[in-house]
């Protein structure tokens, strides 16, 4: 195990963000199917964010039907310790950092390890071309503001051209990608996940990119679209073309083409939650359709029972 990291309140508050102090230190969980590494897939080390101590390998990872990054063993048993909690009524095991005492999440027989993903760091193993014995080369992912990218496109015939479009679109705003998901067969769906260049930008950039779609959409201009940006929007819209149907998301930022007609929206938490919640509907371009304008009709209300509707409607 690591040398162990002892700090005040005071120093921990001055080391981390807000929400990360909240996280780490206050143990708090966050919302489920928030985190940026709910369904993340590439190869590499979650570490603590508190102190950077190696905490599990991605090996380990399973799919995270809970909402929370799921792992199903620690890169050491010594990596972790566990500490009773009944701070909400029940009887639960709290998963610690064993280097610095911060919360990691909780642990749990039928499904060992839910970790909250503000409560980690990532170290994407980029070369495995080592000498046998030899460690794989890291390549350290501050990915705590990682949002997802998500296309569906009834037709995979303009797939090249509307990738294309959303990377230049993307790279305009200063929004850097991280491939997770390939495109599937028949029908294409294609998943990414983004971050801001610089840091602290993120919903600035989201933003601005849902106002320029809106303009662009409506052929309208405004001088806090640039040219640039404007050129961007508009071969992106161009490239849906030979696609009926499409349901484009890049952060909050939600696309819906049905039968030529686009709807654009900058989702509310609450609404995105939603989507998160149900993610056939980036595959059901109808249905978020009519999700959207209900949000535009009704708001939050609208959204809370479009929630309760959709929850009771899937299958036990």
């Amino acid at each position: 195990m690591a040398e162990q990291v002892r700090l005040s309140e005071d120093e921990w508050r001055q080391q981390l963000r807000a929400d990360e102090y909240k996280m780490l230190r206050e143990n708090r969980t966050e919302n489920p199917w928030s985190g940026a590494y709910v369904e993340a897939t590439a190869p590499g080390v979650y570490h603590c964010r508190a102190c950077g101590a190696e905490l599990f390998h991605s090996s380990t990872k399973v799919p995270a039907n809970c909402g929370w990054p799921l792992f199903t063993e620690p890169i050491d048993p010594t990596a972790v310790d566990f500490i009773e909690d009944r701070s909400a009524g029940m009887l639960r095991t709290r998963v610690r950092c064993s280097v610095c005492l911060s919360h990691l999440g909780y642990y749990f027989e039928h499904d060992p390890y839910h970790i909250n993903s503000l409560s980690l760091s990532f170290r994407r193993i980029v070369s495995t071309d080592q000498e046998p014995g030899e460690a794989p080369v890291l390549d350290f992912e501050d990915d705590g503001d990682l949002v997802p990218v998500r296309i569906f496109l009834s037709s995979d015939a303009p797939r090249e051209e509307v990738e294309r479009a959303v990377a230049n679109l993307l790279d305009t705003f200063e929004l850097d990608v991280r491939v997770v998901y390939d495109g599937e067969i028949g029908s294409w769906f294609h998943e990414l996940f983004i971050r801001a260049r610089q840091r602290g930008t993120l919903g600035d950039q989201l933003t601005k990119l849902e106002r320029a779609i809106d303009l662009q959409t409506h052929l309208r201009t405004q001088s806090e679209v640039d040219e640039r940006q404007g050129d961007v929007v508009a071969k992106l819209i161009t490239s849906l073309e030979n696609t009926p149907n499409a349901v484009i998301q890049i952060g909050s930022v939600l696309l819906v083409k049905i039968s030529g007609d686009i709807l654009v929206r900058n989702l509310t938490q609450r609404e995105l939650a939603i989507y998160e919640r149900n993610p056939a509907l980036f595959r059901d371009p109808a249905t978020a359709r009519k999700l959207l304008e209900s949000f535009q009709r009704e708001g939050v209300t609208a959204a809370l029972k479009a929630a309760d509707t959709l929850e009771a409607s899937e299958p036990s």
